[in-house]
C-alpha cells in the first residue's frame, strides 16, 4: 500500500506541475501577442472607456494605461495609504472584454467591479451598430 500511495502522490504532483507549466506558457503567449486594435475598438476608444469607468470610483487616486493594460492606485478606506491593481485586456491580440486581474488587495471588490464595468462597456461597443469612430460624435461611419 505504501508504494501505491507514493506513486499516486507523485502522479498527482506531476500532473499539477504539468498544468502549471502549460498555464504559464499560455499566459506568456497571450501577453506576447501584440494587440492590433482592429476589431472595432481603437486605442483611443479603449482609453476613453477606461477613463469613463475609472473616474466613476472616488477612491481611485490615479491610473495609467499602457496599450491594453490598466494600472490604478486606490486610496485605502482610512485614507492613510494606497494600494494598486492591474487589469490586462489583451486577449491574444484582440480587445474582447476578457481580462486578467491582479491586485495588491484581494479583499477589495473595487478592481473586479471596475474590470467588469469596462468589460461590459467594451462588449456594448463591439455589439452596437453605433458609431465607433474616434473623430467625434457626429461621425456616422466606422473608421
Amino acid at each position: 500500500m505504501g508504494f501505491l500511495s507514493t506513486a499516486l502522490i507523485v502522479g498527482v504532483v506531476g500532473a499539477g506541475a504539468v498544468m502549471l507549466i502549460r498555464d504559464s506558457i499560455k499566459e506568456a503567449e497571450r501577453k506576447a501577442t501584440p494587440c492590433n486594435f482592429d476589431n472595432g475598438i481603437s486605442q483611443t476608444k479603449f482609453n476613453s472607456i477606461i477613463e469613463i469607468e475609472i473616474k466613476k470610483v472616488d477612491r481611485i487616486e490615479s491610473f495609467s494605461i499602457n496599450e491594453t493594460t490598466v494600472r490604478a492606485w486606490v486610496r485605502s478606506q482610512s485614507g492613510m495609504s494606497e494600494w494598486r491593481f492591474k487589469i490586462d485586456f489583451n486577449d491574444y491580440g484582440k480587445i474582447t472584454g476578457n481580462y486578467w486581474l491582479t491586485s495588491k488587495n484581494t479583499d477589495s471588490k473595487i478592481p473586479e467591479s471596475i474590470a467588469e464595468n469596462i468589460k461590459r462597456a467594451i462588449q456594448r461597443t463591439l455589439d452596437s451598430n453605433e458609431d465607433i469612430c474616434d473623430r467625434g460624435d457626429d461621425c456616422f461611419e466606422k473608421c
